[in-house]
């Protein structure tokens, strides 16, 4: 008899599971949109003659902080709060990114003799260290958002193993909607500033 109704006591749980179940099999998570943060490849602006220097420049890999180093797209709409958008993914990480984002437009600008990434063994007349602080989609306190990315730099002499200059660097541009697609295509547009920002620091060193 016991048994009996310990079966009788488990057929309301089974079907509750059963339902669970079925509803899960039955929901689809929207698809993961992709974006991607890249140098604007169209750029052909360069600095004028005068400015051009026989140097070769090489670009240490961009360090930054662990969430820089993934593939999700930050925003913050508070204060010391950080989050990411559940469906929606950089192409690549923000830190390998800004990288590409660099070493572009100083190759394009013709500051320099060459620009080379770390990874040559080509020998190199100074070093540009940066470190990535912020790039993500900010809210204000107002219906309002922007792509804010901002960078801390060091010019180095090879040579004399010492910093000529230092500076941090920060962009920030408004976006056009207050979701994913916005504030990367804000982000997009923030990173291309700065690294013509640059190009213009260091044209003056």
């Amino acid at each position: 008899m016991l048994q009996g109704r310990c079966g009788q006591a488990m057929i309301p749980v089974v079907l509750v599971l059963g339902l669970l179940l079925n509803g899960c099999a039955l929901y689809h998570a929207p698809p993961v949109a992709i974006y991607s943060l890249e140098p604007l490849w169209s750029m052909v602006e360069g600095v004028p003659a005068e400015k051009r220097r026989a140097l070769v420049l090489q670009v240490a890999p961009v360090r930054g902080a662990a969430p820089l180093h993934t593939t999700d797209i930050l925003y913050s709409d508070r204060r010391h709060s950080l989050q990411s958008y559940a469906y929606s993914r950089w192409l690549d990480a923000p830190v390998s990114a800004m990288q590409t984002v660099l070493e572009t437009a100083l190759g394009k600008s013709g500051l320099y003799r060459a620009v080379l990434p770390m990874s040559s063994e080509a020998g190199a007349d100074l070093v540009l260290e940066g470190t990535l602080l912020e790039c993500g989609h900010i809210f204000g306190e107002s219906d309002s958002s922007e792509g804010v990315v901002r960078m801390r730099l060091h010019l180095i002499d090879s040579g004399k193993r010492m910093v000529m200059a230092d500076r941090e660097l920060v962009v920030r541009v408004a976006a056009a909607s207050n979701d994913a697609s916005g504030g990367a295509a804000a982000i997009n547009q923030a990173a291309q500033q700065l690294a013509a920002e640059l190009v213009v620091w260091l044209s003056f060193i």
